[in-house]
């Protein structure tokens, strides 16, 4: 399915990989590690041993904060909001499933920013569905993730 469409039927920008959505109650999560490359994604983003999932955070320059797309996720509980992530396959997005952030709800970790300065980003813990794991996902370049400091 195109980003286009899937916005089209469930709202949210059509911008970054975080989008909460303004017609439904979702947020959506749109992996894509080799496109973010540039901004220090690709580091820890991708599917961990054990039906999880790592999801780098918002924002491109500096550390982190939980803000905008970040806090959408961190809160989407509090907020009634499921949490959908998607990864690319070709121009289009293939829909993995609802996902959780499992415990712990994430990792404050060192990537690159775009200008190769060291920053602290967020990387969300998420349980995937039992399916995902059959379908083509991206897979991360840190599989020992759970042993790093945690945030």
């Amino acid at each position: 399915m195109s980003r286009f469409h899937i916005h089209s039927l469930l709202g949210g920008s059509f911008r970054g990989g975080i989008a909460p959505c303004s017609k439904s109650p979702n947020v959506l999560l749109f992996s894509d590690p080799e496109r973010g490359k540039p901004f220090g994604y690709d580091v820890y983003e991708g599917l961990r041993p054990g039906g999880y999932y790592n999801f780098t955070g918002e924002g491109k320059s500096a550390d982190q904060e939980p803000i905008r797309g970040n806090k959408a996720i961190l809160e989407h509980r509090t907020t009634n909001r499921s949490l959908r992530l998607f990864v690319p396959e070709d121009d289009l997005q293939v829909y993995v499933g609802e996902v959780h952030l499992a415990n712990p709800e994430y990792f404050l970790l060192p990537a690159p920013d775009k200008h190769n300065f060291e920053r602290q980003v967020f990387v969300f813990n998420l349980q995937l569905p039992e399916h995902a794991q059959s379908l083509p996902l991206p897979v991360t370049n840190s599989p020992n993730i759970q042993n790093r400091a945690i945030g």
